[in-house]
C-alpha cells in the first residue's frame, strides 16, 4: 500500500465515534484536536474547516469567506444535516455549566462554527439557524468571552444577509469597534417579523458585549442611527418585548462607556434616553433624574438640544410629568436667566486664609481656603465661624460649614453639627434637588466632628434619607444614608451598632430599587459585620439576611456568596439562619436558580445539625425532606424520626404530611391516610360575623408592597400547616382517591376546597353543609357556591351568584414578580376554567343544554392550555441525543400530559395546581363526553371516552379507573357487552364499574353496586353519588316490574321507568280481553274508524293515562339523557295509541300526535344536534369568562305535531322499531292525507301460520346480519379487484358481483314480503281520494260477507286501508291480499264489528278483492311524478330502502328530520326491463 493511502486509512481509523464525541462535549469536558477532526469526519466538512480556517495549522491568513458560517452551497443531505444540529445541541448543553473555563470554551466553539456551517452549506434558513446562534451568543456573553461572541455575532449578520462579506478569518477577525459597527449595522429592504425579531435580538447581544470590548463609544455613535431606525420599525409592528430590551442595553452600553465629562457623549447619552421612552415600565422619575445630571453637569447651552429632543419624545409617549421632570424643567428655567451658575469656575489664585478670616469678619461669604487652619488662626477664626452659623441667612451659614471643614475645632463642630441641622431643617424639600445639594455639602462639612455629635448627625442623615425612601427618590436617598453610615463607621456603642445595621438595610434597599444589585449587596454585608450573632434584635438581622441572600441568589446569581460570609459566625446561630432562609426559599423556588440556592442551604446546614437546637435540627431536615418529594427523589426518614419525641407539634404535623405525601407517591394510600389522621388538625380560623342581607361585599383596597428593606411577616404556622395538607389533598385527587381527599381537607379547614370536591361527586347538599357558615366573599367561593345550587335545581340563585362569582373574579392580576406571574396566570386560568364548569352547570339547571355544552367545551379547551403551561413550566432540560432546537414548536393536538417528570422541582403552589389540572382534566373530558352522550353525539362522546382514558393513564391509576368506568358504562349503553363487561371487570371496585356488570348479569340484584355505594357513604361519611343510587333503585324497578319502587322519584330516568312499568302492566290487563289480547299480533293503524268503549277497560285507561304524564313530565326535561327521552317518547307514543285501540282516546288528535311522537324518538338527537351547532354559530366573541344570555332559553322540548310543507304528489315515512324490536311503527304524512301512524308487527304472517318458531320470523337482527355479511363480501372484493387480471378471473369476479347483487336483491324483496306485505303501498305513491269512493264500497261489500248475518253494526274500512290497497302495486302477492284482509278484519274487530275470522273462507276474499283492485287499476290514468321522504330510525338506516322494489322506481330522498322536507321538481323516468 502506498505511503499516502496508509496515512489515510490510519487517520480514518482514529476517528472517534459521533456519539463519544456528543458525549464529552455535553458532559462540560474539554474536547482535543482529534475530537474535531472526528467531527469534520462525521460532518463531510472538511472544505468548510479549510475555508474558515480552522483545522488547518499551516495558514491562518484571511479568507474570502470572512467570519461568516457561509462557505459553499451544496445540495442538501438529511444526513450531515442531522449530525450538524446534534453537535450544536450538545454545545449548547454545554454552555449551560457555569463551571466551564474558557480553555474549555473554545474548541466548543469550534465545533458550534463548523456545524453551523455545514447547516449553512446544506441550505437550512436563516430564520431556523439564528435562534440557535443568538443562545450560543449570549452563553458565550455569560461565560465571560465577548470577544467569541462578537465574531459569531459577525457571522449571524453574514447568514442573515446573505450578501455581505467580510476580509478576515475567524483567528484574525479584526478590531473589535469594527466588528461592533458590523453587527450594529444591519440593511434589509423586504423584512418580515420574525426578521426584525432576529435583527433586534441580535443589536442586544451586541450592545451587551460592547462595554466589554470597546474603550469609547464611537463606534455606537456611527451606528446609532441603524438601532434607532430598527427600534422604530420594530415599534411599528409591535415587538416591544425585543425594542425593550435593546433600549435598556444601550443605555447601559452607553453609559459605561461615555464619560460623563464628555461633551461630545452628551447626545448619545441623551439618545439612549430617549429610546427608553417607550417602554412600558420604566421609571420615568430614574430617567429624568439621569437626565438632570446630565444636563446639569454641561450646561444648558450645551445640552439644550438634546434636552428638546427628550422633551418631544417625553410629550409623546406621556413622561412629561413628575417630580424629577419638574425639577429638570425648573433647573433649565433658572439656568437660562442665570446663566453664571453653571459656567466652569474660574482660574483665581488659590485663596488665603486672610482673606476667608476678612469675609468671616465681614459676615459674607467669600473665598474657601484649600488647605487646613494653620494653629494660630483657628482661635482667629472660630468666633468668627460661631456668629456666622448662628445667622440666619443660609449663604452664610452655609459658608461657615465650608470654612468650618478646615478647621479642627471640637467646640466649634458641634455647634456646626447643630447649625447643619438647623439649615436642613429650613431648606429640605424632597423634590428640589438643589435643596437636597446644600443639605448633603451641610453634613459633609461637618462629618468630622466627634462621636457624640456624629450620631447626632447620623440621626438626621437617617430621618432625611428615610423620607427620600418613602417618596421612592431612592438615589437620593441613598446619598443620605450611604453619609449616615459612614457617620456611625466607627462607632463601637451598643445601639449605635443596631442603629448602624438598619442603615445600611435601608441602603441596600435603595440600591435595589435602582438595579445597583452589587452595591446593594455589599450594604447588606456591611450591615452584617456591624451585627453579632447574639443579637436581641434577631428580626433586624434576619431580614439583613435574607436581603443579601436574594441578591446574590438572584441578582448576583451565586448562592454561596453569602454563605461563606457567614461562615465566620458560629455554628449555631449560623443554622438558625439557614432554617429561616430556606422558610424564606420555599414559596419561590419555582424562580430561577431558587432550586440550587435551597440545596446550596441543605448542603451546608446538614453538617451542622449537631450544634443546633433540636427543633432546629428537624426544622431542616423537614425542609430538605421537602425538597426532595417535590424532586420526586428517595427521603431517608430515619433521622427525622429520631427527633421527633418531644418535638413541637407543627413540626410533627408536617412530618406526617410530607410523609403521607411520600406515600401517595409510592401508591401506599392507605399508609398515607394513616399519616393524615395522626397530623394536627388545622384550628379553625374565626369566622366572620354575618353579613346583613342584601349586603354587599366590597373589593379589598389594594396594599402598597412594604419597602425594600421594610418588614415582611412571615406566615402563621397554622396556615402554613394548611398549604402543606391542602397539598396532599391534591396529592390525593391526582391520584384518584377522593374519599382521603376529603378527609384531608377537612383536616385542613379548607370548607371551599371540601365543598368543591363534594358537589363534583354530586353531593350538593353535603357540600352546603360544608360551606355553611364559613367566609364565601371570594371568587372560588361563590363559583362554588353557584355550583352548589346549580346542583340543586335553583337556577335563579345559581345564576345570580355566578354573575357576582365572575364580577369578582374578572379584575387584572396584581402586580407581582416576573417569577410569579405565571402561578398567578396558572391560578387565573384555573379558575376561569371552574367558572366554564359552573356555567355549564348553571346552563343545565336552566334546561339549557346547548349553552352547558358549550360550557364544558370552554372548560375543556382553558384546562389544555392550562396543562400546556404547567408541563413547560414543569418540563426538565432536554436530555436526549435527539432533541432538536432547530424544531419549531409542536403543533399536534394532542393531550399534554399534567404529570410532573422525575427530578422536576415545582414549589407547593405549582404542585398543586400541576395535580389539580391533571384531575380537572380528566374530569372534564368524562364530564363532556357524558354530555356528549346525554345529547345524542355518539361519535364525540366515544371519541371523548377513549380521550379521557388515555389521558388517565398517563395520570395516575385512580384517575383510570374512573374514566374506564365510564367508558365501560358508554360501550354498555350502545349495546357492546362484550367491550363494556372487559372494561368493567378491570375496574370492578369502581361504582359505575360494578353498576355495568350487575347490568350486564341481568339477575337484577346489583350486589357489586350496593356494596361499593354503602361502603363509600360510611367512609366518606355523607351520600355520595346520588344519580348512582336512583340509577340502581330504577334498575332493580325494572327487573322486579314493580313501579312503587319508583314512585316519588322526581328524576327523568325514574319517571321514564315508571311510564314503562305502567305501559306494561296496561298491556299485561288487556292480555285477558279474546281482541285486544290479539294486539301484539295485529297490524293497526291510526286514525281508525270509531268503536264502542267497554267499561271493563276504565282500570286500563288509568295505567295508560299514567304512563302519559309520566312520560310527558320526560319530554319537558331538556336536559334528559337522549336514550331516557326517546324511552319516555316510546311510552306516550305507545300508550296513546293503545288508548285509541281500546276506544278511549287520551287526546283528540292521537293519531297525529302518535306520528309526532314518532318523528321525535326518532329524531331527538339530531333536533339536538342541530340546536347545539346553532349554539356554535351564534357563539359569542371569545372571552376568558362566560356570561349568561339576557333573554332566557326554552327549557323543554315540547313535541307538537309537525306539519312539514308536503304536496298532493309528495310524501314522508318515518320508519321505526319498537323497544322489543318486534314492530315496525310508520307514521305517513303527505299525499294530501291526514297523518297516520301504522304498526306492523313483523311475526304476524307466522304467528298466522301456527309457527311459533322465532326461526321463522325475519327478525331485525337477521336481516342486518345477512346485509352485513353481503357488504364485507362486497367490499372484499371491490379491494381484491386490483389483483385480477386474468379473463378467468375477471368472469369469476363479475359472476361473483352479479351473485352479491342477486342474493341482496333477494335479502330486500324478502324484507318488502315479509314486514309489510299488504301494506306495502304505505311505500307506494296514494291514489288521490276521489278516486277510491268505488273501491271502497265494493271492498266494504266483501268484507261485509265475513261478519255475521245479524250484525247492525255499520261497517266502516279506514281510508288509508282502501288507500293503502289501492297503492299496492301491480306484481302483487296472493299472499299480500291475504295480510291486507286481516288487516281489515282485525280493524273491523277493534272497532266493535264480530268477525268469526275462522270461518272466513279467505281465498274466495282474496279473488273478489283482487277483481276488484285490477278493475280499479284498469281505470287510473298514468301516474303523475312523485317524490318521497324517508326518515329512518338509528337501528333501520343501514338497510338499503330506495332498494326495496317497491321503491325501486321511485324518486326517494333519505333524511335525518322532517324538517328538513320541501318538494323538488321531478320528471317521470322510464326503465327497461
Amino acid at each position: 500500500m502506498p505511503e499516502g493511502h496508509r496515512r489515510v486509512a490510519s487517520r480514518r481509523a482514529e476517528v472517534r465515534a459521533l456519539e463519544d464525541v456528543l458525549a464529552c462535549i455535553k458532559a462540560g469536558r474539554r474536547i482535543q484536536r482529534t475530537d474535531i477532526a472526528s467531527l469534520i469526519v462525521h460532518m463531510n466538512a472538511s472544505s468548510i474547516a479549510r475555508a474558515m480556517s480552522l483545522y488547518t495549522s499551516r495558514s491562518t491568513a484571511p479568507t474570502d469567506a470572512g467570519v461568516g458560517w457561509r462557505t459553499h452551497s451544496g445540495p442538501p443531505d438529511a444526513q450531515r444535516t442531522r449530525t450538524a444540529k446534534l453537535v450544536v445541541n450538545a454545545v449548547l448543553s454545554a454552555l449551560q455549566s457555569r463551571r466551564a473555563s474558557p480553555q474549555d470554551i473554545v474548541p466548543w466553539v469550534d465545533a458550534f462554527r463548523l456545524a453551523m456551517g455545514t447547516l449553512v452549506a446544506c441550505g437550512t434558513a436563516a430564520t431556523e439557524l439564528a435562534p440557535v446562534a443568538l443562545s450560543v451568543i449570549r452563553r458565550l456573553a455569560d461565560a465571560h468571552m465577548p470577544d467569541h461572541a462578537l465574531t459569531e455575532l459577525v457571522a449571524l449578520r453574514a447568514c442573515v444577509q446573505a450578501t455581505w462579506s467580510y476580509d478576515a478569518s475567524v483567528h484574525e477577525p479584526g478590531a473589535a469597534a469594527r466588528r461592533l459597527r458590523a453587527s450594529l449595522t444591519y440593511t434589509c429592504t423586504e423584512v418580515s417579523a420574525a426578521d426584525v425579531s432576529i435583527v433586534l435580538d441580535a443589536y442586544a447581544c451586541a450592545l451587551y458585549v460592547a462595554p466589554s470590548v470597546l474603550d469609547t463609544p464611537t463606534p455606537l455613535w456611527e451606528a446609532w442611527t441603524s438601532v434607532q431606525a430598527w427600534s422604530q420599525h420594530a415599534r411599528a409592528v409591535r415587538l416591544d418585548a425585543a425594542c425593550d430590551r435593546v433600549a435598556f442595553m444601550a443605555e447601559r452600553a452607553v453609559a459605561q462607556l461615555a464619560p460623563p465629562t464628555s461633551v461630545d457623549a452628551l447626545s448619545l447619552r441623551m439618545s439612549s434616553l430617549q429610546l427608553l421612552m417607550p417602554v412600558a415600565d420604566v421609571d420615568a422619575e430614574a430617567l429624568w433624574d439621569r437626565a438632570a445630571a446630565l444636563v446639569m453637569q454641561h450646561g444648558i447651552d450645551a445640552s439644550h438640544d438634546a434636552l428638546a429632543q427628550m422633551h418631544e419624545a417625553a410629550k409623546q409617549y406621556q413622561r412629561a410629568h413628575g417630580p424629577a421632570f419638574e425639577r429638570v424643567m425648573a433647573w433649565c428655567a433658572r439656568a437660562a436667566h442665570a446663566p453664571e451658575s453653571v459656567s466652569a469656575p474660574s482660574n483665581s489664585p488659590t485663596p488665603s486664609w486672610s482673606a476667608c478670616l476678612e469675609a468671616l469678619a465681614t459676615r459674607t461669604p467669600g473665598p474657601i481656603p484649600t488647605t487646613s487652619a494653620p494653629r494660630d488662626m483657628v482661635p482667629l477664626v472660630t468666633p468668627h465661624i460661631r456668629a456666622m452659623l448662628r445667622a440666619s441667612s443660609v449663604p452664610a451659614t452655609l459658608y461657615a460649614l465650608r470654612v468650618l471643614r478646615r478647621v479642627d475645632c471640637e467646640a466649634t463642630c458641634r455647634e456646626g453639627v447643630r447649625a447643619a441641622c438647623a439649615l436642613a431643617q429650613r431648606v429640605f424639600r424632597e423634590c428640589d434637588v438643589s435643596s437636597l445639594d446644600t443639605c448633603i455639602e451641610a453634613f459633609a462639612c461637618v462629618q468630622h466632628a466627634p462621636p457624640s455629635a456624629q450620631r447626632t448627625l447620623s440621626a438626621h442623615l437617617f430621618h432625611y434619607g428615610s423620607r427620600l425612601y418613602a417618596d421612592k427618590a431612592y438615589a437620593q436617598a441613598a446619598r443620605f444614608v450611604e453619609l449616615a453610615c459612614a457617620c456611625l463607621a466607627h462607632d463601637d456603642d451598643e445601639a449605635s451598632r443596631l442603629t448602624l445595621v438598619r442603615q445600611y438595610h435601608v441602603l441596600a434597599g435603595a440600591y435595589q430599587h435602582m438595579s445597583q444589585f452589587r452595591g446593594a449587596y455589599d450594604a447588606y454585608v456591611a450591615g452584617l459585620r456591624h451585627a453579632k450573632p447574639t443579637d436581641d434584635a434577631l428580626e433586624l438581622v434576619r431580614r439583613v439576611v435574607r436581603g443579601a441572600h436574594h441578591v446574590s441568589v438572584f441578582a448576583l446569581l451565586d448562592p454561596h456568596r453569602l454563605l461563606a460570609e457567614l461562615e465566620a459566625w458560629p455554628a449555631a446561630p449560623r443554622v438558625a439562619l439557614h432554617a429561616y432562609l430556606l422558610d424564606e426559599l420555599l414559596p419561590m423556588l419555582q424562580r430561577d436558580g431558587a432550586q440550587r440556592a435551597y440545596e446550596a442551604l441543605c448542603a451546608a446546614s446538614l453538617p451542622l445539625l449537631s450544634h443546633a437546637e433540636p427543633s432546629v435540627q428537624l426544622h431542616i431536615l423537614l425542609r430538605h425532606a421537602e425538597l426532595l418529594l417535590l424532586q420526586r427523589a428517595d427521603v431517608d426518614w430515619a433521622p427525622i424520626e429520631q427527633r421527633l419525641r418531644g418535638a413541637p407539634a407543627d413540626l410533627v404535623s408536617t412530618y406526617h404530611m410530607l410523609a403521607a405525601l411520600h406515600a401517595i407517591h409510592a401508591h401506599a394510600y392507605d399508609e398515607a391516610v394513616s399519616h393524615v389522621r395522626r397530623a394536627q388538625p388545622v384550628p379553625d380560623a374565626p369566622r366572620p360575623r354575618a353579613r346583613r342581607a342584601g349586603a354587599t361585599i366590597p373589593a379589598p383596597t389594594p396594599a402598597t408592597p412594604p419597602p425594600a428593606g421594610g418588614e415582611l411577616r412571615e406566615p402563621s404556622p397554622s396556615r402554613a400547616a394548611s398549604s402543606l395538607m391542602v397539598l396532599v389533598a391534591d396529592a390525593f385527587l391526582h391520584a384518584g382517591q377522593l374519599l382521603p381527599c376529603l378527609a384531608t381537607l377537612r383536616h385542613a379547614r379548607e370548607p371551599v376546597r371540601l365543598a368543591e370536591v363534594l358537589v363534583s361527586l354530586d353531593a350538593a347538599d353535603a357540600a352546603m353543609d360544608a360551606l355553611h357558615g364559613h367566609e364565601t366573599s371570594s371568587a372560588r367561593a361563590r363559583l362554588v357556591h353557584a355550583h352548589i345550587e346549580a346542583v340543586r335545581g335553583h337556577a335563579a340563585r345559581a345564576a345570580s351568584l355566578y354573575e357576582a362569582a365572575i364580577d369578582a373574579a374578572d379584575a387584572p392580576l396584581p402586580e407581582a414578580p416576573a417569577w410569579e406571574r405565571v402561578g398567578d396566570k396558572a391560578a387565573l386560568w384555573d379558575t376561569q376554567a371552574y367558572a366554564a364548569d359552573v356555567y355549564a352547570a348553571v346552563s343545565m339547571a336552566h334546561g339549557d343544554m346547548p349553552e352547558a355544552l358549550q360550557g364544558a367545551l370552554h372548560a375543556l379547551r382553558t384546562r389544555l392550555r392550562l396543562a400546556m403551561l404547567l408541563a413547560q413550566t414543569a418540563a426538565p432540560p432536554p436530555q436526549d441525543d435527539d432533541d432538536d432546537v432547530f424544531s419549531a414548536p409542536s403543533t399536534s393536538t394532542s393531550t399534554p400530559s399534567a404529570r410532573p417528570p422525575a427530578g422536576r422541582l415545582m414549589a407547593r403552589r405549582m404542585a398543586g395546581l400541576l395535580w389539580r389540572t391533571a384531575y380537572a382534566l380528566c374530569a372534564s373530558y368524562e364530564r363532556l363526553s357524558r354530555l356528549y352522550a346525554r345529547r345524542g353525539a355518539v361519535r364525540d362522546a366515544e371519541a371523548l371516552a377513549k380521550e379521557c382514558v388515555d389521558m388517565a393513564r398517563g395520570t395516575s391509576p385512580g384517575l383510570l379507573a374512573g374514566a374506564q368506568a365510564w367508558h365501560a358504562e358508554w360501550a354498555a349503553s350502545c349495546g357492546d357487552t362484550a367491550q363494556a363487561a372487559q372494561l368493567a371487570a378491570d375496574v370492578a371496585d369502581h361504582p359505575h364499574a360494578a353498576f355495568v356488570l350487575d347490568t350486564l348479569a341481568g339477575d337484577g340484584a346489583f350486589d357489586r353496586t350496593a356494596a361499593c355505594l354503602d361502603r363509600l357513604q360510611r367512609e366518606a361519611g355523607v351520600r355520595l353519588l346520588p344519580a348512582l343510587h336512583e340509577r340502581l333503585v330504577c334498575a332493580r324497578a325494572s327487573h322486579a316490574h314493580d313501579p312503587a319502587m319508583v314512585t316519588g322519584l322526581d328524576a327523568s330516568p325514574a319517571l321514564a321507568v315508571y311510564a314503562q312499568l305502567r305501559l306494561a302492566e296496561a298491556r299485561a290487563a288487556l292480555q285477558s280481553d279474546p281482541v285486544y289480547g290479539m294486539l301484539p299480533d295485529m297490524a293497526r293503524c291510526l286514525p281508525q274508524p270509531a268503536m264502542t268503549k267497554r267499561a271493563t277497560h276504565r282500570h286500563v285507561h288509568a295505567l295508560l293515562t299514567d304512563a302519559h304524564t309520566a312520560g310527558a313530565r320526560v319530554m319537558a326535561d331538556a336536559s334528559a339523557d337522549v336514550a331516557t327521552m326517546r324511552t319516555a317518547l316510546a311510552c306516550v307514543r305507545d300508550a296513546v295509541v293503545l288508548a285509541a285501540s281500546i276506544g278511549r282516546p287520551l287526546r283528540d288528535d292521537s293519531a297525529a300526535y302518535a306520528c309526532a311522537l314518532t318523528h321525535a324518538a326518532v329524531s331527538v338527537s339530531v333536533r339536538r344536534a342541530c340546536a347545539d351547532a346553532a349554539t356554535r354559530r351564534a357563539a359569542r366573541p371569545a372571552a376568558r369568562w362566560l356570561r349568561r344570555a339576557d333573554a332566557p332559553p326554552p327549557c323543554s322540548e315540547v313535541v307538537a305535531p309537525p306539519a312539514p310543507p308536503l304536496d298532493a304528489h309528495t310524501a314522508a315515512l318515518v320508519v321505526s322499531l319498537s323497544s322489543d324490536e318486534r314492530e315496525l311503527i310508520v307514521a305517513r304524512y303527505g299525499d294530501a292525507y291526514e297523518p297516520s301512524v301504522h304498526l306492523l308487527p313483523l311475526h304476524r304472517q307466522s304467528r298466522r301460520d301456527a309457527d311459533d318458531d322465532d326461526e321463522a320470523v325475519l327478525s331485525v337482527e337477521a336481516v342486518m346480519t345477512e346485509l352485513r355479511r353481503l357488504v364485507h363480501d362486497s367490499n372484499v372484493g371491490v379491494q381484491g379487484a386490483k389483483d385480477v387480471t386474468a379473463l378467468d378471473a375477471r368472469k369469476a369476479w363479475w359472476s361473483h358481483r352479479r351473485a352479491l347483487d342477486a342474493e341482496l336483491c333477494a335479502l330486500l324483496t324478502q324484507v318488502q314480503d315479509a314486514w309489510f306485505s299488504g301494506l306495502q303501498g304505505l311505500l307506494a305513491p296514494l291514489p288521490r281520494q276521489h278516486t277510491l269512493p268505488g273501491l271502497h264500497r265494493r271492498l266494504e261489500a266483501i268484507v261485509r260477507r265475513a261478519c255475521p248475518a245479524r250484525t247492525r253494526t255499520p261497517i266502516a274500512l279506514p281510508d288509508m286501508a282502501v288507500a293503502t290497497l289501492a297503492a299496492m302495486p301491480a306484481t302483487y302477492r296472493d299472499d299480500d291480499l291475504e295480510d291486507w284482509l286481516h288487516y281489515a278484519l282485525d280493524t273491523l274487530q277493534l272497532s266493535g264489528v264480530p268477525v268469526a275470522q275462522d270461518e272466513v273462507d279467505l281465498d274466495e276474499l282474496c279473488v273478489d278483492v283482487r277483481s276488484a283492485l285490477d278493475e280499479y287499476h284498469a281505470k287510473q290514468a298514468a301516474p303523475h311524478p312523485h317524490h318521497t321522504y324517508l326518515v329512518l330510525d338509528r337501528h333501520l338506516c343501514e338497510l338499503p330502502w330506495e332498494s326495496l322494489p317497491i321503491l325501486r322506481r321511485q324518486s326517494v330522498t333519505s333524511l335525518t328530520a322532517i324538517e328538513a322536507c320541501h318538494t323538488p321538481t321531478l320528471e317521470l323516468r322510464t326503465y327497461s326491463t
